[in-house]
């Protein structure tokens, strides 16, 4: 082989496969980028539901105390019309719920209205998961907000094992 097309040919083959290999280093590192962004991305998404849920859950939990109070208010002022005048000391779940009719209803009012903004952030926070994945997630989270209050916390650590392991976090 002629040495100038023999010199040439090696100029070009390096020059190519330095091209080649540097082609691939850079998509490998662009895949390492955006699998980086994924995690962090993910990460803020379900930092974001955790918070939404533990709002959630502190409004329910309170819905459900007003729920008992608003019951003992309720005998309490059945008892009262059913005999007027008898001496009956109030409940201290009066305080609680309001002392007139007018009180209670905002009381409550005020209380869906939470619910229903702490609901909202549920659902706005969840709506990342259904971006940014993966489907276990996504399904573990739907679990924890149709689980019953009691059942809360196995529903929750269920979905920090999905989350964890979309993280890619070791334990």
């Amino acid at each position: 082989m002629d040495p100038v097309a023999l010199a040439v040919l090696s100029a070009f083959g390096g020059a190519g496969l330095t091209a080649v290999a540097g082609f691939i280093g850079a998509l490998l590192q662009s895949r390492r980028e955006h699998d980086k962004w994924v995690r962090e991305q993910r990460y803020n998404a379900y930092l974001a539901y955790v918070h939404a849920d533990d709002r959630y859950t502190a409004v329910r939990r309170e819905i459900e105390a007003s729920n008992s109070a608003f019951e003992a208010v309720r005998e309490w002022i059945v008892v009262q019309e059913a005999s007027p005048g008898a001496p009956m000391d109030e409940p201290p779940e009066l305080d609680v719920v309001g002392r007139t009719h007018e009180e209670r209803s905002e009381r409550l009012a005020a209380l869906h209205a939470r619910m229903e903004a702490a609901h909202e952030g549920i659902v706005e926070a969840a709506g990342a998961f259904s971006l940014l994945g993966p489907d276990a997630v996504v399904k573990a989270a739907h679990n924890v907000v149709g689980a019953k209050l009691q059942e809360r916390n196995r529903a929750i650590a269920d979905l920090e094992v999905v989350m964890r392991k979309a993280l890619g976090v070791r334990n």
